[in-house]
């Protein structure tokens, strides 16, 4: 029987399926807030009722990509994305990843990219600052995210188990 190499998959590439889920996300995002605006108050789509409701906002935003992720890591190792870049999700073994490794392997991918984006809020409040200009901060800002994020995972890509979150959760990310 002639199995297919298993090779660490390029930096580009991972950004390229990160694009493309992150762009199904965005659209699960929109139809859900959508669909949760008409249950929630149909007559003016208003979600900001208190303090209860955001709370159960933020849970949805996050969970919606939560059970995007965990679904298809779980259920054959692949998003939408990973199909179309040719990248799986395993564990060390070669096994199916299972809930508790895809749901840790979510929530630590949320606080990276949380911490990149909180190592970068004073560049953003310094152009606010100096040039009063909200747009020219916030260019600023998401290119400083984008170039911290590009760096991010061309150093990961050298390690041995791949990425923090592919390596707290046992897991790695293959390209076949």
């Amino acid at each position: 029987m002639n199995h297919p190499v298993l090779k660490k998959p390029f930096w580009g590439r991972i950004l390229a399926c990160l694009f493309y889920d992150g762009l199904l996300i965005l659209a699960f995002w929109l139809l859900g807030t959508f669909l949760l605006a008409l249950l929630v108050n149909p007559e003016h789509h208003d979600l900001d009722n208190g303090i209860t409701d955001k709370l159960l906002y933020w849970i949805f935003l996050l969970g919606l990509p939560w059970l995007f992720l965990t679904w298809f890591w779980i259920h054959g190792g692949q998003t939408l994305g990973m199909k179309a870049w040719r990248l799986r999700l395993q564990d060390h073994q070669g096994q199916a990843v299972r809930l508790g490794a895809a749901s840790i392997r979510f929530a630590v991918a949320c606080i990276e990219w949380l911490a990149i984006g909180i190592l970068l809020l004073p560049l953003f409040w310094l152009i606010v600052s100096v040039a009063h200009d909200w747009s020219m901060a916030l260019t600023a800002y998401l290119t400083g995210w984008i170039v911290v994020v590009f760096l991010t995972f061309a150093w990961s890509s050298q390690l041995k188990h791949g990425s923090l979150h592919d390596h707290l959760s046992k897991t790695q990310l293959i390209q076949y």
